[in-house]
């Protein structure tokens, strides 16, 4: 587990360990698990709070966390992949599938962030304590999962700086339109 963590601080020297030893299922399933529920789970207690169905609600979002799990893990590497290709990418597959996993790791530190939150406000009966946004450690949880991709994508396709972020720019790009466009069709 210190590797995971130690990837926080030293990516390029973490990732090559983490690439000698292939990462088991389970625990790239947890990483991801614990990193989305870091992000989400504030927000779906708060809205279960005042949901009369709160427990039916949260059962079917805890039992659809794992196909929210293979589609981002899967689908999201598998496109990572098909873009670092189209600039002739060194990398395998399960290489950037496992580089998505890995950069959803400080979303953990999110998941830490927010339980204090939660108990208090769950405590007092205060929704906007559980469902409050803390944007300054939302920005640098991001950033440390940024510098997370853009390392393992420069470093498993051989690619320079420029080169890798029109990769990741050209494939968030893409999926922000997918993401927009199921937004809309919500409407």
């Amino acid at each position: 587990m210190k590797d995971y963590f130690m990837l926080i601080v030293f990516p390029s020297r973490t990732l090559d360990k983490l690439n000698d030893k292939k990462p088991e299922f389970l625990t790239l399933y947890l990483i991801v698990t614990l990193a989305i529920a870091g992000a989400l789970l504030p927000k779906y207690i708060a809205a279960s709070i005042n949901n009369p169905q709160r427990s039916e609600t949260l059962a079917f979002q805890l039992m659809a966390m794992p196909f929210v799990y293979f589609l981002f893990v899967y689908a999201i590497g598998y496109f990572y992949w098909i873009v670092a290709k189209g600039f002739r990418g060194l990398s395998s597959y399960l290489e950037m599938r496992n580089l998505i996993a890995y950069s959803t790791l400080p979303f953990v530190l999110q998941f830490v962030i927010n339980v204090p939150f939660v108990v208090v406000g769950l405590l007092k009966d205060d929704v906007s304590i559980i469902a409050h946004d803390n944007y300054l450690s939302s920005l640098i949880v991001w950033l440390l999962s940024f510098r997370i991709t853009m390392v393992g994508i420069a470093k498993y396709n051989k690619f320079n700086w420029m080169i890798t972020l029109i990769t990741y720019l050209i494939a968030t790009t893409v999926l922000g339109g997918f993401g927009y466009l199921l937004l809309q069709l919500k409407r």
